[in-house]
């Protein structure tokens, strides 16, 4: 397969799950706000925005722990590829955590949006994979 078909394959999984649940939370405030619907966003913020947004978390570790996979001198600490994919694997697990917690506490609404994030994690982390995978090709 074509190394760039994948990586763009890859980055619309990517871009998927950012953008989904940012146009459905928006298109609930719409309705609210000008619909006078009565929908609970809260779930939603919580179910899905929570996994959604540690995402962007997954990219800052590594840099804040200075992390890499090889060092080209940069004196950076070497870790293997298994860390990473453990904090690509993060968000998915902030979704199982939450789908435990709404099970918990018998709250139906905030299970199903914890679902959608599950599945939309699970994407990004699979992606992430894949990607890092073609990087490591082309060192």
């Amino acid at each position: 397969m074509d190394e760039g078909l994948l990586i763009a394959l890859v980055s619309g999984a990517v871009i998927l799950a950012f953008i989904s649940p940012l146009v459905f939370a928006l298109k609930l405030f719409v309705e609210s706000i000008f619909l006078d619907k009565e929908t609970e966003i809260r779930p939603l913020l919580i179910g899905c925005g929570v996994p959604i947004l540690s995402m962007p978390v997954t990219f800052m570790i590594p840099g804040i722990l200075d992390f890499c996979m090889f060092d080209f001198g940069s004196g950076c600490n070497e870790v293997s590829g298994s860390v990473f994919s453990f904090f690509y694997f993060l968000p998915f697990m902030v979704s199982l955590t939450i789908i435990v917690y709404s099970i918990r506490i018998e709250e139906k609404s905030l299970k199903k949006w914890a679902k959608i994030s599950a599945v939309l994690t699970f994407m990004y982390a699979i992606a992430m994979e894949l990607l890092m995978l073609v990087v490591l090709q082309t060192i």
